[in-house]
């Protein structure tokens, strides 16, 4: 996938694994349904205690009717020290669909390859692998900044820019606003810095109107950042005999969010 797409399907990825989590979608367009096993699709949250990946038998469509039960067995392995654990299926119903959520509530580390294994009891199995990112350090430079002058936000350890999906938001006449701010982002060493100014997050939702920081609602702005692993949109699902079909989507990520009290007063011309 072009680095170019990468924030796009970060929108369309998210979409379809949570959306199919709390909306159960009543399909999965791109598989081929008779030649597959299963599909695997689920996210690592590193900082949830519960975690769920949902599997779908390719071959035997869900409805409210069917069958609670599925012939898999599902598993995730630490493949750092060869920790394994047997994830326990949850059945949810949605508008008349049924998915499976296999739960896990397993001590996810940074930086480490995990594999979540599906395997039939004739033996084939379906397997996907993911690395979580690095569990990085965020430091505000100056740590007291001012609206109209020059803000750093550095993270490190970071693998590279397009790790990090990046929002600020403000609060103007008693509304919301979050800009994007990856195309601020750069690679610096061993981490990722975002340079800005907070006067210019401001003015950006309203171009060319002009609004000015000590006209805000609050002085307290929102940083909102997503950190993925390396191989989130990559095709990282296999089966065990090379059946097509059998498909999904698998990775690891986490999400952090801090407030940040700012100076808005306007400066002197």
């Amino acid at each position: 996938m072009k680095k170019n797409t990468h924030f796009l399907c970060v929108a369309l990825v998210f979409f379809t694994f949570f959306g199919g989590l709390q909306g159960c979608e009543t399909e999965i367009n791109g598989l081929n349904e008779e030649k597959g096993i299963y599909s695997i699709y689920g996210y690592l949250d590193l900082k949830k205690d519960t975690n769920f990946v949902r599997i779908k038998n390719l071959n035997t469509p869900l409805t409210a009717t069917s069958s609670d039960s599925i012939d898999a067995k599902v598993t995730l392995k630490n493949l750092a020290n060869g920790n394994t654990s047997v994830l326990k299926d949850s059945v949810v119903e949605f508008d008349g669909v049924k998915t499976h959520n296999f739960m896990t509530t397993e001590d996810l580390q940074p930086d480490t390859e995990y594999q979540v294994k599906v395997q039939r009891s004739d033996g084939r199995s379906l397997s996907a692998t993911a690395s979580t990112p690095y569990l990085a350090n965020r430091e505000l430079k100056p740590s007291n900044p001012v609206c109209e002058g020059p803000t750093e936000l550095v993270f490190e350890p970071v693998r590279d820019k397009f790790a990090l999906d990046l929002k600020i938001s403000f609060l103007y006449e008693g509304q919301r606003y979050w800009v994007n701010a990856n195309n601020r982002l750069e690679e610096k060493g061993d981490g990722v810095v975002a340079s800005f100014w907070f006067e210019n997050i401001v003015k950006a939702p309203f171009s060319p109107e002009l609004v000015f920081c000590n006209e805000l609602s609050s002085d307290i702005f929102t940083i909102q950042y997503y950190h993925y692993g390396p191989d989130l949109f990559k095709d990282n699902v296999s089966d065990s005999i090379n059946i097509p079909g059998g498909a999904g989507r698998f990775g690891a990520f986490y999400k952090e969010s801090f407030t940040v009290q700012v100076d808005t007063a306007r400066s002197k011309k």
